[in-house]
């Protein structure tokens, strides 16, 4: 048995390793306006620690991985989507004037898996306390659709995400045809 849990922690830091070698560690969320009314949201978060802050206010990610991953599976889900709730709540886009972007279409990472990984974490933590490697950081995705024109706005953070690096940009398509040269490309 302590050979499985040996394997299984081992196995869990090679693909984590390998998953993260060129990913900004920073919680990071990028907006793509497309078509001037449209705003895709796409977070890389460390999903766990903003799962942390948001359901075991003042625990270690450590703590509250070993709290959650001893849950039902039921009662895991229900929690973990109660939380994303108010993350997804708590993020709000607006522009000046106070005027509120509804966002929907949030894309999360499946709660099972979650629960599983919680687990392995968990397994680990009990087998090496000393060593505390991170779950992999997450995608989580959203859209926003404007009766208006984006051509300013802000973005406002729930306490689960005290600090995100924002990108923004707007992309500019050209078709091209075989043979022949694209129209002039800038950036």
């Amino acid at each position: 048995m302590r050979k499985k849990l040996l394997l299984l922690a081992w196995l869990t830091g090679l693909t984590y390793g390998t998953s993260q070698a060129h990913e900004l560690e920073a919680d990071r969320m990028t907006l793509v306006l497309r078509d001037q009314t449209h705003l895709s949201i796409s977070l890389y978060i460390n999903y766990t620690e903003a799962l942390a802050r948001q359901l075991l206010p003042g625990a270690s990610p450590e703590a509250f991985v070993l709290e959650y991953a001893a849950m039902a599976p039921a009662p895991f889900a229900q929690a973990i989507q109660k939380a994303q709730q108010h993350i997804s709540e708590g993020i709000v886009i607006s522009q000046p004037g106070g005027w509120r972007l509804p966002l929907s279409h949030w894309v999360w990472p499946d709660t099972g898996q979650l629960h599983e990984q919680f687990q392995e974490k968990a397994m680990q933590l009990l087998v090496d306390p000393g060593h505390h490697e991170h779950l992999p950081i997450q995608e989580i995705h959203a859209e926003g659709v404007a009766g208006r024109m984006l051509d300013r706005i802000s973005v406002q953070l729930p306490p689960a995400l005290p600090r995100v690096l924002v990108v923004s940009y707007r992309p500019q398509q050209n078709w091209v045809t075989t043979g022949l040269p694209s129209p002039e490309i800038r950036f």
